[in-house]
């Protein structure tokens, strides 16, 4: 009977968690959270409901999501940053990289 009522706040605390960490936006905040939810994982392991695995998880989606989000809105500004740049190479680095012989043969073509 207690192991069903431990099971069923545990599902609790992590839909609250879940829903805690998708609101946030910086990944500082995730961090602090994280580190709270790893303490209580720890004080509640000493009774035998150690729920540090299952939180993972959950911010670990997060983050990703985060990241995901700042590669997309930082991509286009980086391509266009690298367009704008006037790239110039010796030419030693160029054969190195086998691109200067790859043009000479195609000219030569």
């Amino acid at each position: 009977l207690v192991s069903y009522w431990a099971h069923g706040r545990i599902l609790e605390l992590l839909g609250v968690v879940g829903r805690a960490v998708g609101a946030i936006r910086e990944t500082a905040y995730i961090g602090n959270l994280l580190d709270q939810c790893m303490y209580v994982g720890l004080s509640l392991s000493r009774v035998g409901l150690d729920i540090r695995g299952l939180v993972v998880p959950v911010f670990e989606r997060r983050i990703a999501a985060i990241f995901e989000a700042h590669l997309a809105r930082g991509a286009p500004q980086m391509t266009a940053s690298l367009r704008q740049h006037r790239w110039r190479f010796a030419p030693a680095e160029l054969k190195s990289a086998g691109i200067l012989a790859a043009a000479a043969d195609a000219d030569a073509a």
